[in-house]
């Protein structure tokens, strides 16, 4: 079960952000919400998008020249912001918000992964790489769920 550390880094928020959301101090509008509640929020999200559990392996083929050009593309381009070993702790990455999420903990679907890959991410520093071959996009699927571990 992910604690609120967890689920803090995941939202991209302080440990007392959601320490206060828990409580119901934060946004006064929710009602308060009890530890069985936020973990039963949690329980439903992992169980809609698989964000606690390792994504299911990607199963569209990627050539050896494309799985090359995105791990090049990773160190070259996404490792400033998301780390060299996936963790998101980077001098770029101190000073955004949200902060990229550590690819060791957490995961999307492939299929989610795909899309924010491709289309970035609203409100983040994550922007589109529509440019790139999409044999190449789904390497770096692969790639960024590689430092997961369990």
């Amino acid at each position: 079960m992910p604690t609120m550390r967890d689920v803090a880094r995941l939202a991209g928020v302080s440990v007392q952000t959601v320490s206060c959301v828990v409580n119901g101090s934060a946004m006064p509008y929710f009602t308060v919400y009890t530890g069985n509640q936020v973990n039963a929020l949690m329980d439903y999200l992992d169980a809609q998008y698989g964000t606690f559990r390792r994504p299911d392996p990607v199963t569209t083929a990627v050539s050896s020249a494309a799985a090359r050009q995105a791990a090049q593309t990773f160190g070259t381009t996404c490792a400033a912001c998301n780390g060299p070993d996936g963790s998101g702790a980077t001098a770029t990455s101190r000073g955004l918000l949200p902060p990229p999420p550590d690819f060791r903990q957490f995961s999307l679907t492939s299929e989610r992964a795909f899309q924010v890959i491709t289309a970035g991410y609203p409100g983040t520093a994550m922007a589109p790489n529509n440019g790139l071959p999409e044999d190449v996009r789904w390497g770096l699927v692969k790639y960024v769920a590689s430092p997961r571990k369990d």
